[in-house]
């Protein structure tokens, strides 16, 4: 049986191609490619929620993609994290 949860892991996990083949990340650039590369792009709030979930996930577990060492994208995730919950809390 499929299970909200189970669709919340694969919005997150089919998102990892962004980060793999992108050199930068950022919010904006993420959600741009999620409309011309995702069928299942969601609303906006779901969207900017699965950036946090990958970031997270790539902070904890940084071998999710190969295009950059774990160092990096462990360092590279937490940047974006950081600037994103600030964007997030500067938003009121």
């Amino acid at each position: 049986m499929f299970t909200q949860e189970d669709g919340r892991v694969g919005r997150w996990k089919s998102r990892l191609t962004y980060f793999e083949k992108n050199e930068t990340w950022n919010l904006a650039d993420f959600l741009q490619w999620g409309i011309v590369y995702i069928e299942s792009f969601g609303k906006k709030e779901e969207e900017h929620r699965t950036y946090k979930i990958c970031l997270e996930k790539l902070v904890e577990s940084p071998h999710l993609i190969n295009s950059h060492d774990s160092e990096t994208v462990q360092k590279m995730a937490s940047q974006c994290l950081e600037s994103f919950e600030f964007w997030i809390r500067s938003r009121g």
